[in-house]
């Protein structure tokens, strides 16, 4: 600004003159700058927190520059109106609340997949449970081995039935098996194989299965177990390859009970399942054919028993005991009206309780082995016993279990008829 006046000697007279003008630019010339700081100052501290910090840490060093920072960050927080306090609680607000809404979505159970329990591995879908079924063509010759090896023992004809479980049926799109990384082995080429071992031993059961499953109520959704009326269906098959005349299940009085949660909602807890329980069907066999029933388990005998169990305190938790009661270790059921004089044996996992009762119609003693619990071997619990035919009944998740198949190998060892 002095520059630009140049005031000198030679021209303080015309300096004098023009003093009045000169104090004028002063005041306008100050005016203006007054003017453009308050404007700086303005743009300054309405430009928020982080471009003010940046502004005031311009050309410093960076300690001095963090110094800066912080002591304009303490200024910020200390001067800051209530509006901008306000707007930063409705923004934590807002990011508590999202934060509290993607945990809800988090925690929410899926509509799909595997869930680690006790069982193993659970895998849901669509409200029911599923137990993912690995047979080989391998594992098939060998559980046929362990029951032909039993066949050429004894002196009795022994039939073998595979029960398919309800994975094998259920119609999951490619995608969804893909993203849950669950894939299943065909059990209908595991059963050929096992069947096809066995010859004119076995009995297709997985035919009938198959037919009716999409239209029946066949396979528990909380529960690995299939339902009477399955085991209805294996009975028809069973009785036509053996020569016996089947009773009609209309002929039996149907009970049942509600809210059944089984092994699978057991197992994983699932609310999903929980709102899907079963409703555990039966039929009062026993009423038609009254018979005596006694449980062992190790050198304890349980006498009068039920066949079929119509009043449970529980059966919520234990509506599929409606099938014999308690998973006992074997079972002597002794018919009073039956077909013939014959006797059975059956052998098998959790599929034979549903199973043995409708064989009361038909044989005059059933000696039901439970092979998932019994530890002895046959031999030795046939020793007082008269058998005319034997069965083999496995689903096929056990039948392609090599642990299963090591209890019926300790099972069948030296067997004799």
């Amino acid at each position: 600004m002095y520059e630009e006046q140049d005031l000198d000697l030679d021209t303080i007279g015309k300096t004098q003159k023009n003093k009045n003008i000169v104090k004028i630019v002063v005041i306008v010339s100050v005016l203006a700058v007054l003017v453009i700081v308050a404007l700086l100052f303005y743009s300054l501290y309405s430009g928020g927190g982080e471009n003010e910090n940046s502004e005031l840490i311009s050309g410093t060093s960076s300690e001095a520059a963090s110094q800066l920072s912080e002591e304009a960050s303490s200024l910020d927080a200390s001067e800051s109106s209530d509006e901008e306090a306000s707007g930063e609680i409705e923004a934590s607000e807002s990011s508590v609340s999202d934060e509290s809404e993607v945990s809800e979505e988090i925690s929410e159970e899926p509509e799909h997949g595997w869930v680690i329990n006790a069982m193993g591995y659970t895998y849901l879908y669509q409200g029911k449970g599923y137990n993912q079924f690995n047979g080989t063509k391998a594992i098939a010759e060998k559980y046929s081995d362990a029951l032909s090896n039993f066949m050429a023992k004894v002196s009795f004809p022994v039939y073998s039935m595979v029960a398919p479980t309800a994975v094998e049926f259920v119609d999951i799109p490619y995608d969804v098996k893909q993203a849950d990384d669950f894939y299943n082995s065909s059990q209908k080429t595991f059963i050929s194989a096992v069947e096809g071992a066995l010859g004119s031993s076995a009995i297709d059961i997985y035919g009938s299965i198959s037919e009716k499953v999409k239209d029946e109520y066949l396979y528990l959704r909380t529960d690995k177990n299939w339902t009477a009326d399955a085991a209805y269906l294996a009975y028809l098959d069973f009785c036509e390859k053996t020569g016996n005349i089947p009773a009609s299940k209309t002929g039996y009085e149907l009970g049942s009970y509600t809210g059944y949660l089984g092994n699978f909602y057991n197992a994983t807890g699932s609310e999903k399942l929980k709102a899907n329980a079963d409703v555990v069907n039966y039929y009062k066999i026993n009423a038609v054919f009254p018979c005596s029933v006694t449980m062992y388990n190790g050198n304890l005998a349980y006498k009068d028993r039920a066949l079929i169990y119509t009043q449970l305190s529980n059966p919520v938790s234990y509506g599929y005991y409606a099938f014999l009661g308690d998973r006992g270790e074997t079972f002597t059921i002794t018919s009073q009206n039956s077909a013939t004089e014959k006797s059975i044996l059956v052998v098998g996992d959790s599929a034979a309780f549903a199973f043995v009762p409708y064989l009361v119609a038909n044989y005059r003693n059933v000696y039901f082995i439970n092979a998932e619990a019994y530890n002895g071997n046959v031999s030795e619990y046939l020793a007082d016993k008269s058998v005319d035919e034997g069965v083999v009944l496995s689903y096929a998740s056990d039948a392609a279990s090599t642990s299963y198949i090591k209890r019926l190998e300790k099972l069948f060892a030296v067997s004799e008829g």
